[in-house]
């Protein structure tokens, strides 16, 4: 696009007008949660997981797929440097469309998303974008904007929560990238299914500092996690919130907010720790695959 311009303040006093072009690319397995200004500005991208994970890619098949795709690269990028005006035109077009559709949105989501609608429409289609095909890609991209939305919405303590259940669990050294999320699911399915795993997992999980009460759930009527114990202090939880605004115990002030959580009366041991206090979060918070989505 044109870029993004803004002015500042010179040495001297004076306005000094600036602007900042240049998308950048980021990859990452378990990818942190985004802060509102993050979000803002940055746009995930995932790939669709496989059918089943059991399920295995021939090598062959992704050494073709990467050959087809390094065989049309240098098309595709001749083809987006021809069409530029065109892009810009089609950029236009449908940041109108999303400031339309979303009154609410602000203009920086609209420049982020209008950015990579208009790039796919250019690379693969020749005529400007019809009002149906706009309409099309925001249908397709509405849940995207309402994601964006709802972060930018949220509170300091539900983005606590859901930096810690986005967060690599790193209970084994054997390679399984699961997040704290994702072991607690494990540890639900295991306890409706009575398997003795749950308990081992569940163990290994206090070795990061957290602790899984397990019983009967109110939403699903089966066996589960009911709570889930932070501890106030834990090396840790000292790992999964380096560098945020939840550093240094500060974890605890922001998860005791949280609606219905609340700090425990007596003290409890994580992982070999000595006796302390945590923060008791109830089974709203607790991801189970088994609940109903709303």
């Amino acid at each position: 696009g044109e870029g993004a311009k803004f002015i500042r303040g010179s040495a001297q006093g004076g306005p000094v007008s600036q602007s900042l072009r240049g998308p950048v690319m980021l990859a990452a397995i378990l990818p942190p949660a985004l802060l509102p200004q993050d979000a803002s500005r940055i746009t995930p991208l995932s790939l669709n997981p496989l059918p089943s994970r059991s399920q295995s890619v021939a090598t062959s098949d992704v050494e073709a797929l990467l050959a087809e795709i390094q065989a049309g690269a240098a098309g595709l990028w001749a083809r987006a440097i021809r069409r530029w005006p065109r892009y810009l035109e089609a950029r236009a077009v449908f940041r109108a469309a999303i400031l339309e559709m979303r009154s609410q949105s602000d203009h920086r989501m609209s420049d982020q998303f209008s950015a990579l609608l208009a790039g796919y429409h250019v690379l693969f289609r020749d005529a400007p974008p019809t009002p149906g095909e706009i309409a099309e890609h925001l249908e397709a991209w509405n849940p995207a904007f309402l994601d964006v939305q709802q972060v930018q919405e949220n509170n300091y303590e539900q983005q606590c929560i859901t930096h810690l259940m986005t967060s690599p669990a790193e209970l084994y050294r054997r390679g399984d990238a699961k997040t704290v999320g994702q072991v607690l699911e494990d540890i639900g399915q295991a306890l409706r299914e009575h398997d003795a795993s749950a308990t081992q997992t569940m163990k290994a999980l206090e070795a990061i500092g957290l602790r899984a009460e397990a019983g009967q759930r109110s939403d699903t009527k089966t066996n589960g996690i009911v709570a889930l114990l932070v501890a106030n202090q834990h090396e840790g939880l000292q790992r999964i919130f380096k560098n945020t605004l939840w550093a240094n115990s500060r974890w605890q002030r922001s998860l005791k907010k949280l609606p219905d959580a609340k700090p425990t009366k007596r003290t409890y041991r994580f992982g070999g720790s000595m006796p302390q206090r945590a923060v008791e979060l109830p089974e709203a918070y607790i991801p189970d695959r088994h609940t109903p989505e709303s």
